[in-house]
């Protein structure tokens, strides 16, 4: 299997974050990739990818959003802002009216949902180059590769049409999965993070091309909060949502991700993509499921045994020790059973 990646993803360095009304390290940093990288480049060819440009990305989000992303920090540092840029107010709905404000300080608070994206002198690069990521991914799989892995930081699946949120900026698996269904017809996301891609499907809420299957932490108890309730199917069924509770292990995760795949099987897609994130893993600092390395490697043969090509596109996890052993479990399987 090829995994691609790039070293542009260090460019976005976020230090600190918000947690619960207190700064605190950030968890979302670069050496997340790295640990990923160390160990999967043992077992698989890794590539660069290819620059793509905006125009994939405008089939997905709203320009106006991906201009705010691009020129965000020219025109803080402009105004004379120091430091991270990040929302302190926000544009509920229904609030005001007309264009979001000139002024960049003013205008994040219009394209993000929480305080979790901070625009830096390298978020943009980074955001594009990890959408590179995906889209060079989904290259791969439309010239026959059975599958492939694209190491996307940042993440993407909480990043909606025009809004940011949850260390996400530009959704790569949708604009990935654009690409796919426009050049090879249906697509299914599988999305095993432990929070809820509510970017995801928001993106394909009336889109019956492709079918958005996520299991995650009950929302009535954990971010994102608002969405990923059993009851939001998306128009014609294009969602299905299979929420767990806290504590959730090996056995009961991997029945409810039987289930999911069940679902896929139905749609037959021409591709699937997985949302792959780690924080359900047992020794996540974000999560509070507890699963195994066995349970991702179970997961990877699962995938596999579905048949279409596979596009595994990275998402959250942030354990550094083990980052790298629970995607190389993953990733072995599923190119064991592609073979």
């Amino acid at each position: 299997m090829r995994v691609v990646a790039t070293d542009l993803h260090r460019s976005h360095q976020p230090r600190t974050e918000f947690v619960l009304g207190r700064v605190v390290p950030a968890f979302e940093v670069p050496e997340r990739a790295d640990r990923i990288l160390e160990v999967v480049r043992e077992a698989h060819a890794v590539v660069e990818p290819a620059e793509h440009g905006r125009p994939p990305l405008e089939r997905v989000h709203d320009p106006a959003y991906l201009d705010h992303l691009e020129t965000a920090w020219r025109d803080w540092v402009a105004e004379g802002g120091e430091g991270p840029l990040v929302a302190d107010t926000f544009a509920l709905g229904g609030v005001g009216g007309g264009p979001p404000p000139r002024g960049a300080e003013a205008r994040v608070g219009a394209y993000t949902f929480d305080a979790s994206t901070p625009i830096l002198e390298g978020t943009w690069p980074a955001a594009l180059a990890a959408a590179d990521c995906a889209l060079t991914g989904a290259d791969l799989v439309l010239g026959d590769e059975r599958a492939a892995y694209a190491l996307c930081r940042p993440p993407g699946h909480h990043a909606g049409r025009s809004f940011s949120g949850g260390y996400c900026y530009v959704n790569n698996a949708a604009v990935a999965a654009v690409a796919l269904r426009d050049e090879g017809g249906p697509v299914a996301i599988l999305d095993l993070d432990y929070h809820h891609g509510n970017g995801t499907q928001e993106i394909f809420w009336d889109d019956p091309t492709v079918l958005y299957v996520s299991l995650h932490a009950n929302p009535d108890v954990e971010y994102p909060y608002f969405t990923g309730r059993p009851d939001e199917r998306g128009s014609g069924g294009s969602v299905l949502n299979l929420p767990l509770p806290f504590d959730t292990g090996d056995d009961v995760y991997l029945e409810t991700a039987g289930r999911a795949l069940e679902r896929i099987a139905e749609r037959a897609p021409a591709a699937l993509i997985v949302s792959l994130g780690l924080d359900a893993h047992e020794d996540d600092p974000m999560g509070r499921f507890g699963l195994t390395d066995e349970a991702f490697r179970a997961l990877g043969s699962m995938v596999a045994a579905l048949g279409p090509p596979v596009l595994v596109v990275q998402e959250g996890g942030y354990a550094l020790g083990s980052l790298g052993r629970v995607v190389g479990a993953f990733l072995d399987a599923v190119d064991q059973g592609s073979a």
